[in-house]
């Protein structure tokens, strides 16, 4: 018995039959106590009639009395097998015997004891019951009173116990089988979506049909799975990261020393006076390209630094300041006006201050490739009184994300740009460095109606021990 079902109904199906098996034994002994005693007491009445009916016939010895009395008692009750009257001398007056006295019964008279006796004849169980007449000294009255009836009664209803015991026990089966599946099923339900979810089916989900124990059971394991499966994806991410930040830091430290070299050779060869009009743009090209090298370089180099380095307590608006003055150059040549709305008063929050320029560099970058030419960016920050975070808000003016790209915007090299004009670094690093400052990005969007981005920096002195170490919140 190793199953649970198996256990149920072992246990409760011995149970149910023990407990019907106790309820025959005492209905069936008390109803046949009850109908012995029902016979004892009638023929106690009867014996007792007949006695005190005879008692003046056998005193003036009127036989023909005692004959009329004994036969009109017999005709009253069928279960009346015989009725023997005996004098105080010991003699029968009288027996209802069609073919004599029996001479087993002779002993019977002689005995002055009053207590009814149970005899086994030919024709069953009779119980003779004596009565004696004014008091013993007219003789005694022996009435025999039969069994059978009572017998065949008792013997009907103990038949129809059984039946009941036998429809309680079938009962008890279906009812029982029934409650234990009720049981076991979500349990063997449960086994296989742990076996299928181990194999690796992540998506398993148990179905929740009911608000009991058994659906608290499916809505746990579908809340383990919910975060199984979070932890599986984040586990994921975190070795394809640490891949990626092994193997980027190292390409992009062999990388940037010739790029720099190739760098400062462009320059030099542009400061020759000498140079032909379509040597300078080629050299245009060139150096444009390098500088297309030198961000991916620097992204890569990002997703690999240490976190903690130069961090600070710094005013936020100044950082975004130098970001926005970085980014005109690339806005100016689109013709994109860049729109500042900074407060007067510093919101000081924690955390690299470079990094930072580069989260708010890259969502300008960003805005300024989706705008479309004449259109403005404005960028603005806030921290009123009474509030927990600096709030940075980059909005641009551009075609806005679709839904099925949204989702995917802050992972590490996903991108919609064309090929080489960008690495999909650019948001993913955004929200690594956010999520380093333990704040957290939300993204508002819409065909055709731009997109805005807002970041939400916690204020240095809102901010918790663990402050470093926390992770942002992405919402869209």
């Amino acid at each position: 018995m190793r199953s649970i079902y198996a256990k149920l109904m072992f246990f409760s199906l011995g149970g149910t039959f023990l407990l019907a098996l106790c309820f025959t034994v005492v209905v069936h002994y008390r109803h046949k106590q009850n109908l012995s005693d029902e016979l004892q007491r009638r023929g106690g009445i009867l014996s007792t009639g007949i006695a005190m009916s005879s008692q003046k016939a056998m005193l003036t010895s009127d036989t023909s009395r005692i004959k009329f009395i004994v036969d009109l008692y017999s005709r009253v009750d069928p279960d009346i097998v015989y009725v023997v009257i005996v004098n105080a001398r010991g003699e029968i007056v009288y027996h209802t015997f069609d073919g004599g006295f029996p001479a087993d019964l002779a002993p019977l008279l002689h005995e002055h004891s009053r207590k009814s006796i149970l005899l086994e004849t030919e024709d069953g169980f009779v119980r003779n019951i004596p009565t004696p007449i004014f008091g013993g000294r007219a003789g005694v009255s022996h009435l025999g009173l039969s069994e059978q009836r009572i017998r065949a009664q008792v013997l009907r209803n103990q038949a129809v116990t059984i039946y009941i015991v036998l429809f309680i026990t079938f009962a008890g089966v279906a009812v029982l089988t029934l409650l234990s599946r009720s049981v076991t099923s979500p349990i063997n339900e449960v086994i296989t979506a742990a076996g299928k979810f181990g194999a690796g089916d992540y998506s398993m989900r148990l179905p929740v049909r009911s608000n009991d124990e058994t659906g608290q059971l499916a809505r746990a394991f579908n809340a383990m799975a919910d975060e199984l499966q979070l932890h599986h994806r984040e586990i994921v991410q975190t070795e394809k990261l640490a891949a990626i930040g092994r193997l980027s830091s190292a390409v992009a430290h062999e990388i940037n020393n010739p790029l720099m070299g190739v760098q400062n050779a462009c320059r030099i060869i542009k400061s020759d006076s000498g140079l032909n009009p379509k040597s300078l743009e080629y050299l245009e090209l060139i150096e444009e390209s390098l500088g297309k090298m030198e961000r991916i370089v620097r992204g890569l180099l990002l997703t690999s630094r240490e976190r903690d380095s130069g961090k600070r307590d710094f005013a936020m608006e100044q950082a975004a300041a130098k970001a926005v003055a970085l980014a005109r150059h690339a806005a100016d040549r689109k013709r994109i006006a860049i729109r500042e709305n900074m407060p007067e008063s510093g919101c000081v929050v924690h955390g690299a201050p470079e990094r930072f320029e580069q989260v708010v560099l890259n969502l300008l970058l960003n805005a300024v490739d989706a705008a479309p030419a004449g259109s403005v960016i404005n960028v603005s920050a806030s921290c009123g009184h009474g509030t927990e975070f600096a709030i940075l808000h980059v909005e641009d003016q551009g075609p806005g994300i679709p839904a099925p790209v949204l989702e995917h915007i802050f992972e590490p090299f996903y991108t919609t740009k064309e090929p080489g004009v960008g690495t999909g670094l650019g948001l993913y690093v955004c929200y690594e460095i956010v999520s380093e400052m333990q704040g957290r990005i939300e993204v508002a969007t819409g065909p055709e109606q731009g997109t805005a981005f807002h970041v939400y920096i916690p204020l240095a002195r809102e901010r918790t021990p663990s402050a470093d170490d926390g992770h942002g919140h992405i919402a869209g």
